[in-house]
C-alpha cells in the first residue's frame, strides 16, 4: 500500500496527498496476523498542518481508553513519531493492552502509505512486526441521534424516552432526518482539512409537534443546525460547532 505523499528530494512535503483531517483504525497487523480490535475502541488520528509547505504534523485522538496527542513527521513513505502526552485514565485490562501497543507503534514506526484515492493510510514497522491501518472520516452514510443540545444557556441532555431528532447523511452532500416532530431534509458542504461544516435549503414537513415541548425542541434544533460552522468528530459522537466556539448540538452514532 505504500506510495508515500507528494515530495522531492531537498524540498518539503506539502498536505497534497489529504492527509490532513480525521482518520479511523480499522485494522491492526501484528506479525502478519490480524488483530482483533476490542468491542467499544474506538481510535482517531486527526491531523492538522500548522503551515502549509510543512510536513510536520499535529496528531491527536482516543487510544482506546486515554486521550493522546504528539507529532510526527512525514516525508514520503517514511514516518517518525515524536514524543506523545497521554491522559492518565484506567481502564480494562484488554483496552489497556491494546492502548499501550498502538501508542507503541504509532512512537516506533518508521513507514507511511496512503492509498492512491487517498481514504486509507498505513503505518508501520518496516520489521513487518505491527501495522496500523485507518479509513479516512466521512459523512456519507454515517446515522446520529441527538443527546444534548445548546440551551442558550449551556448544553443540556435530551430526553431518550422520547421521540428525539436524527441526522442522516447521504452520499450526494445531502442530509435527511428528524426534528422530533417532522422529516426534515436539506444539504451540506464540508471541508475535511477544516473540520469546517454548514447546512443549506432545510426543510421540513409540516405536521403539527405532539407537544408544545416537542415543538420547542425542533425550533431550536434546526436553528441551531442553520447556525453550524465546525464539527468535532470522535468515533462514536459528533459535536457541531458555531463560529464563536459554542458547541450547539451533540449526537452519537446511531
Amino acid at each position: 500500500m505504500f506510495t508515500g505523499c507528494a515530495s522531492t528530494k531537498g524540498t518539503v512535503a506539502t498536505d497534497e496527498a489529504g492527509i490532513a483531517g480525521d482518520w479511523r483504525l480499522t485494522s491492526v497487523l501484528r506479525s502478519g496476523s490480524e488483530l482483533i480490535i476490542p468491542q467499544g475502541v474506538t481510535v482517531t488520528f486527526s491531523a492538522t498542518v500548522p503551515d502549509m509547505g510543512s510536513y510536520s504534523y499535529d496528531v491527536a485522538g482516543v487510544a482506546g481508553v486515554n486521550n493522546y496527542g504528539g507529532p510526527v513527521t512525514i516525508e514520503g513513505t517514511t514516518y517518525s513519531g515524536g514524543s506523545f502526552w497521554l491522559t492518565q485514565m484506567a481502564g480494562p485490562a484488554p483496552l489497556e493492552e491494546f492502548e499501550r501497543l498502538y501508542l507503541e507503534t504509532l512512537t516506533d514506526a518508521d513507514m507511511f502509505g496512503i492509498s492512491a484515492d487517498g481514504q486509507g493510510m498505513e503505518i508501520a514497522k518496516s520489521s513487518g512486526e505491527t501495522a496500523l491501518l485507518f479509513s479516512k472520516f466521512k459523512f456519507d452514510g454515517s446515522q446520529w441521534k441527538l443527546i444534548a443540545y445548546f440551551d442558550g444557556i449551556g448544553v443540556c441532555s435530551v430526553d431518550q424516552s422520547k421521540n428525539v431528532p436524527e441526522l442522516s447523511f447521504g452520499n450526494k452532500m445531502d442530509i435527511s432526518g428528524f426534528s422530533g416532530s417532522n422529516f426534515i431534509v436539506g444539504d451540506y458542504t464540508v471541508d475535511y482539512t477544516l473540520r469546517a461544516i454548514s447546512f443549506q435549503d432545510i426543510g421540513t414537513t409540516r405536521m403539527a409537534a405532539p407537544s408544545g415541548e416537542a415543538a420547542v425542541l425542533e425550533q431550536v434544533y434546526t436553528n441551531l443546525l442553520n447556525k453550524t460552522a465546525n464539527y468535532v468528530w470522535s468515533g462514536d459522537e459528533l459535536q457541531l460547532i458555531g463560529k464563536d466556539g459554542t458547541t450547539l448540538l451533540v449526537f452519537a452514532a446511531k
